[in-house]
Protein backbone atom coordinates (compact mmCIF):
# COMPACT_ATOMS: atom_id res chain seq x y z
CA UNK A 1 0.00 0.00 0.00
CA UNK A 2 1.78 3.03 -1.00
CA UNK A 3 1.66 6.67 1.10
CA UNK A 4 0.29 8.53 -2.34
CA UNK A 5 -2.34 7.18 -4.95
CA UNK A 6 -3.50 9.32 -7.81
CA UNK A 7 -7.12 8.17 -6.80
CA UNK A 8 -6.89 10.12 -3.89
CA UNK A 9 -4.57 12.83 -4.61
CA UNK A 10 -7.52 15.20 -5.44
CA UNK A 11 -8.85 14.48 -1.61
CA UNK A 12 -4.91 15.70 -0.98
CA UNK A 13 -3.60 19.48 -0.74
CA UNK A 14 -1.54 19.72 -3.87
CA UNK A 15 0.26 22.20 -2.37
CA UNK A 16 1.85 20.36 0.23
CA UNK A 17 4.16 18.11 -2.05
CA UNK A 18 3.99 20.14 -5.17
CA UNK A 19 6.24 17.73 -7.23
CA UNK A 20 3.79 14.94 -6.45
CA UNK A 21 1.05 17.28 -7.66
CA UNK A 22 2.55 18.26 -11.10
CA UNK A 23 3.47 14.27 -11.49
CA UNK A 24 0.17 13.48 -11.20
CA UNK A 25 -0.88 16.34 -13.56
CA UNK A 26 1.75 15.22 -16.23
CA UNK A 27 1.69 11.61 -16.05
CA UNK A 28 -2.07 10.90 -16.17
CA UNK A 29 -2.77 8.54 -19.21
CA UNK A 30 0.49 6.49 -18.40
CA UNK A 31 0.19 2.60 -18.72
CA UNK A 32 2.59 -0.01 -19.53
CA UNK A 33 2.55 0.41 -23.12
CA UNK A 34 3.16 4.19 -23.31
CA UNK A 35 5.70 4.19 -20.45
CA UNK A 36 8.23 5.62 -22.27
CA UNK A 37 6.65 8.55 -24.06
CA UNK A 38 6.28 10.05 -19.75
CA UNK A 39 10.28 9.46 -19.48
CA UNK A 40 10.91 13.62 -19.11
CA UNK A 41 7.85 13.82 -16.44
CA UNK A 42 9.46 11.22 -14.53
CA UNK A 43 12.86 12.59 -15.03
CA UNK A 44 11.75 16.15 -13.65
CA UNK A 45 10.00 14.21 -10.70
CA UNK A 46 13.59 12.67 -9.85
CA UNK A 47 15.01 16.02 -9.83
CA UNK A 48 13.05 17.26 -8.05
CA UNK A 49 12.58 18.04 -3.91
CA UNK A 50 10.26 15.27 -3.67
CA UNK A 51 12.02 12.81 -1.30
CA UNK A 52 13.17 15.20 1.23
CA UNK A 53 10.05 17.19 1.27
CA UNK A 54 8.00 13.63 1.56
CA UNK A 55 10.04 12.20 4.32
CA UNK A 56 10.32 15.50 6.56
CA UNK A 57 6.40 15.78 5.90
CA UNK A 58 5.35 12.30 6.41
CA UNK A 59 8.15 10.94 8.93
CA UNK A 60 5.95 11.11 11.88
CA UNK A 61 3.18 9.11 9.83
CA UNK A 62 5.87 6.56 8.56
CA UNK A 63 6.36 5.66 12.24
CA UNK A 64 3.03 5.65 13.40
CA UNK A 65 1.48 3.61 10.22
CA UNK A 66 -0.62 0.72 11.72
CA UNK A 67 0.25 -0.85 8.56
CA UNK A 68 3.59 -0.60 8.04
CA UNK A 69 4.89 -3.66 7.04
CA UNK A 70 2.22 -3.33 4.28
CA UNK A 71 4.45 -0.37 2.95
CA UNK A 72 7.76 -1.51 3.36
CA UNK A 73 9.84 -4.17 3.35
CA UNK A 74 13.75 -4.62 4.55
CA UNK A 75 15.03 -3.18 1.05
CA UNK A 76 12.21 -1.22 -0.42
CA UNK A 77 9.87 1.33 0.39
CA UNK A 78 6.30 1.79 -1.95
CA UNK A 79 5.44 5.57 -2.25
CA UNK A 80 3.30 6.48 -5.20
CA UNK A 81 1.15 4.69 -7.25
CA UNK A 82 0.20 6.49 -10.49
CA UNK A 83 -2.33 5.05 -12.75
CA UNK A 84 0.31 2.73 -14.69
CA UNK A 85 3.02 3.32 -12.62
CA UNK A 86 4.50 3.26 -9.00
CA UNK A 87 7.40 4.72 -7.32
CA UNK A 88 9.36 3.55 -4.58
CA UNK A 89 12.72 3.74 -2.31
CA UNK A 90 15.42 0.62 -3.07
CA UNK A 91 18.13 0.37 -0.85
CA UNK A 92 21.62 -1.98 -2.32
CA UNK A 93 23.07 -2.78 1.04
CA UNK A 94 26.75 -2.41 1.20
CA UNK A 95 28.94 -5.50 0.01
CA UNK A 96 25.94 -7.15 -1.29
CA UNK A 97 23.44 -6.79 -4.33
CA UNK A 98 20.50 -8.73 -5.72
CA UNK A 99 23.04 -10.30 -8.19
CA UNK A 100 25.46 -11.17 -5.56
CA UNK A 101 22.90 -12.17 -3.05
CA UNK A 102 21.15 -14.84 -5.21
CA UNK A 103 23.70 -15.89 -7.49
CA UNK A 104 21.40 -14.13 -10.31
CA UNK A 105 20.37 -11.21 -12.58
CA UNK A 106 16.98 -10.84 -14.02
CA UNK A 107 15.55 -9.31 -17.43
CA UNK A 108 12.43 -7.67 -16.32
CA UNK A 109 9.06 -7.81 -17.52
CA UNK A 110 8.08 -4.24 -16.86
CA UNK A 111 9.74 -1.09 -17.77
CA UNK A 112 11.59 1.29 -15.28
CA UNK A 113 13.54 3.87 -14.66
CA UNK A 114 16.19 4.42 -11.21
CA UNK A 115 18.22 7.03 -10.09
CA UNK A 116 21.00 6.95 -7.65
CA UNK A 117 19.90 8.71 -4.43
CA UNK A 118 23.77 7.75 -2.81
CA UNK A 119 25.50 8.38 -1.03
CA UNK A 120 27.84 6.82 -3.40
CA UNK A 121 28.22 5.92 -7.25
CA UNK A 122 27.44 2.62 -8.30
CA UNK A 123 29.60 0.07 -10.56
CA UNK A 124 26.67 -1.09 -12.81
CA UNK A 125 27.11 -3.86 -15.88
CA UNK A 126 24.37 -3.59 -18.71
CA UNK A 127 23.39 -6.56 -20.79
CA UNK A 128 20.57 -6.82 -23.15
CA UNK A 129 19.29 -10.09 -24.69
CA UNK A 130 19.95 -10.83 -28.40
CA UNK A 131 17.98 -9.51 -30.37
CA UNK A 132 15.01 -11.57 -32.34
CA UNK A 133 15.01 -14.25 -29.27
CA UNK A 134 11.46 -15.55 -28.41
CA UNK A 135 11.18 -14.14 -24.96
CA UNK A 136 8.23 -16.21 -24.11
CA UNK A 137 9.36 -19.27 -24.03
CA UNK A 138 12.04 -20.40 -21.77
CA UNK A 139 14.85 -20.67 -23.67
CA UNK A 140 18.47 -22.08 -22.16
CA UNK A 141 20.26 -21.67 -24.92
CA UNK A 142 19.73 -17.44 -24.29
CA UNK A 143 22.47 -15.60 -22.73
CA UNK A 144 22.56 -11.85 -22.08
CA UNK A 145 24.97 -10.01 -24.27
CA UNK A 146 27.57 -7.89 -22.72
CA UNK A 147 26.75 -3.96 -23.41
CA UNK A 148 28.88 -2.00 -21.62
CA UNK A 149 30.39 -0.96 -17.88
CA UNK A 150 29.26 2.42 -15.99
CA UNK A 151 29.34 3.97 -12.88
CA UNK A 152 26.10 5.25 -11.86
CA UNK A 153 27.04 8.70 -10.12
CA UNK A 154 24.65 10.29 -7.56
CA UNK A 155 21.63 11.81 -9.49
CA UNK A 156 21.91 9.80 -12.39
CA UNK A 157 19.11 7.93 -14.20
CA UNK A 158 19.30 4.65 -15.07
CA UNK A 159 16.57 2.82 -17.99
CA UNK A 160 15.95 -0.39 -18.51
CA UNK A 161 13.80 -1.89 -21.21
CA UNK A 162 11.39 -4.94 -20.60
CA UNK A 163 12.16 -8.18 -22.04
CA UNK A 164 15.59 -6.35 -23.28
CA UNK A 165 17.99 -4.65 -20.63
CA UNK A 166 19.68 -6.93 -17.54
CA UNK A 167 21.41 -4.25 -14.80
CA UNK A 168 24.22 -6.10 -13.04
CA UNK A 169 24.64 -3.87 -9.71
CA UNK A 170 28.09 -4.29 -8.16
CA UNK A 171 28.46 -4.59 -4.08
CA UNK A 172 28.67 -1.12 -3.51
CA UNK A 173 30.93 0.33 -0.58
CA UNK A 174 28.07 1.76 1.26
CA UNK A 175 24.70 1.88 1.65
CA UNK A 176 23.34 3.25 -1.41
CA UNK A 177 19.83 4.21 -2.04
CA UNK A 178 17.85 4.48 -5.18
CA UNK A 179 14.42 5.74 -6.74
CA UNK A 180 12.36 3.95 -9.12
CA UNK A 181 9.52 4.50 -11.23
CA UNK A 182 8.35 1.16 -12.55
CA UNK A 183 5.46 0.27 -14.72
CA UNK A 184 2.74 -1.68 -12.58
CA UNK A 185 1.22 -3.75 -15.72
CA UNK A 186 4.09 -6.31 -17.14
CA UNK A 187 4.55 -6.32 -20.97
CA UNK A 188 6.27 -9.27 -20.99
CA UNK A 189 4.68 -12.48 -19.58
CA UNK A 190 8.32 -13.56 -17.55
CA UNK A 191 10.81 -12.78 -15.52
CA UNK A 192 14.04 -14.33 -16.79
CA UNK A 193 16.52 -15.40 -14.41
CA UNK A 194 20.17 -15.48 -15.44
CA UNK A 195 22.91 -16.92 -12.90
CA UNK A 196 25.16 -13.98 -12.30
CA UNK A 197 28.61 -15.21 -13.13
CA UNK A 198 28.22 -17.88 -15.84
CA UNK A 199 25.21 -15.40 -17.44
CA UNK A 200 23.12 -19.03 -18.33
CA UNK A 201 19.85 -18.78 -17.71
CA UNK A 202 18.60 -20.80 -15.25
CA UNK A 203 14.94 -20.74 -14.81
CA UNK A 204 11.81 -18.25 -15.66
CA UNK A 205 9.00 -17.18 -13.46
CA UNK A 206 5.69 -15.59 -14.35
CA UNK A 207 5.64 -11.75 -14.35
CA UNK A 208 2.34 -11.52 -12.82
CA UNK A 209 2.38 -11.16 -9.11
CA UNK A 210 -0.81 -12.64 -9.13
CA UNK A 211 0.17 -15.89 -10.69
CA UNK A 212 3.23 -16.01 -8.36
CA UNK A 213 0.71 -15.96 -5.49
CA UNK A 214 -1.36 -18.86 -6.50
CA UNK A 215 1.50 -20.96 -7.42
CA UNK A 216 2.27 -20.22 -3.92
CA UNK A 217 -0.77 -21.28 -2.38
CA UNK A 218 -0.87 -24.88 -4.61
CA UNK A 219 2.55 -25.40 -3.01
CA UNK A 220 1.86 -24.93 0.53
CA UNK A 221 -1.26 -27.22 0.10
CA UNK A 222 0.79 -29.79 -1.40
CA UNK A 223 3.43 -29.60 1.43
CA UNK A 224 0.00 -30.08 4.15
CA UNK A 225 -1.01 -32.80 2.01
CA UNK A 226 -4.36 -31.62 1.46
CA UNK A 227 -6.10 -33.98 -0.47
CA UNK A 228 -9.48 -32.72 -0.06
CA UNK A 229 -8.04 -29.00 -1.99
CA UNK A 230 -7.58 -31.43 -5.34
CA UNK A 231 -10.57 -30.19 -7.13
CA UNK A 232 -9.81 -26.91 -6.41
CA UNK A 233 -5.81 -27.51 -7.54
CA UNK A 234 -7.68 -29.15 -10.80
CA UNK A 235 -9.78 -25.95 -11.11
CA UNK A 236 -6.27 -24.12 -11.42
CA UNK A 237 -4.88 -26.58 -14.25
CA UNK A 238 -7.44 -24.23 -16.27
CA UNK A 239 -5.92 -20.92 -15.41
CA UNK A 240 -4.58 -18.65 -18.73
CA UNK A 241 -1.38 -18.58 -17.19
CA UNK A 242 1.03 -21.40 -18.38
CA UNK A 243 2.62 -21.66 -15.23
CA UNK A 244 0.03 -21.76 -12.85
CA UNK A 245 -1.20 -24.72 -15.05
CA UNK A 246 1.94 -26.47 -14.82
CA UNK A 247 2.31 -26.16 -11.14
CA UNK A 248 -1.40 -27.32 -10.64
CA UNK A 249 -1.09 -30.13 -12.69
CA UNK A 250 2.53 -31.21 -11.49
CA UNK A 251 1.13 -30.78 -8.05
CA UNK A 252 -1.76 -33.08 -8.73
CA UNK A 253 0.59 -36.22 -9.76
CA UNK A 254 2.19 -35.89 -6.61
CA UNK A 255 -1.11 -36.05 -4.54
CA UNK A 256 -3.68 -38.51 -6.95
CA UNK A 257 -2.15 -40.61 -9.36
CA UNK A 258 -5.19 -41.59 -11.24
CA UNK A 259 -5.81 -37.67 -11.78
CA UNK A 260 -2.39 -36.80 -12.09
CA UNK A 261 -2.04 -38.80 -15.46
CA UNK A 262 -4.95 -37.78 -16.67
CA UNK A 263 -3.92 -34.24 -16.26
CA UNK A 264 -0.72 -34.93 -18.10
CA UNK A 265 -2.66 -36.71 -21.15
CA UNK A 266 -5.11 -33.57 -21.13
CA UNK A 267 -1.48 -31.33 -20.75
CA UNK A 268 0.06 -32.55 -23.95
CA UNK A 269 -2.00 -30.90 -26.28
CA UNK A 270 -1.63 -27.41 -24.12
CA UNK A 271 -0.77 -24.37 -26.53
CA UNK A 272 2.06 -23.68 -23.83
CA UNK A 273 5.19 -25.50 -25.77
CA UNK A 274 6.86 -25.78 -21.90
CA UNK A 275 3.64 -27.21 -20.65
CA UNK A 276 3.27 -29.88 -23.26
CA UNK A 277 7.10 -30.98 -23.32
CA UNK A 278 6.99 -31.18 -19.18
CA UNK A 279 3.64 -33.44 -19.43
CA UNK A 280 5.12 -35.37 -22.03
CA UNK A 281 8.85 -36.47 -20.02
CA UNK A 282 6.86 -36.70 -16.99
CA UNK A 283 4.06 -39.79 -18.32
CA UNK A 284 7.99 -41.09 -20.05
CA UNK A 285 9.79 -41.32 -16.54
CA UNK A 286 7.02 -41.57 -14.07
CA UNK A 287 4.31 -43.20 -15.91
CA UNK A 288 5.62 -45.44 -18.89
CA UNK A 289 2.95 -47.62 -20.80
CA UNK A 290 0.23 -44.96 -19.49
Amino acid sequence: MPFFSHDTWNEERPSRIPALGRLFETTKGCMSENFWDYDSFFEEFFSSNFLSEFLQGELSKIANEKDYDAVQSDDELELVLGEGFRISMGKLKAGTSSAASYSEIICYASDFMCVNLGPCALDVELFKLPSGCNVEVFDRSIRPIAVGRKDQAIGEILRARAGVDVLRFSPPAHDTFQLYAVSLKPRMPLLWHFDAISLDAKYCTSANLMSSRVQTGIDILVRMDRKDAIPEIIQASKSKDHFVRWTAISSVVCMDEVEGVRLLRDALNDPHPDVSSAARKALEILFPGS
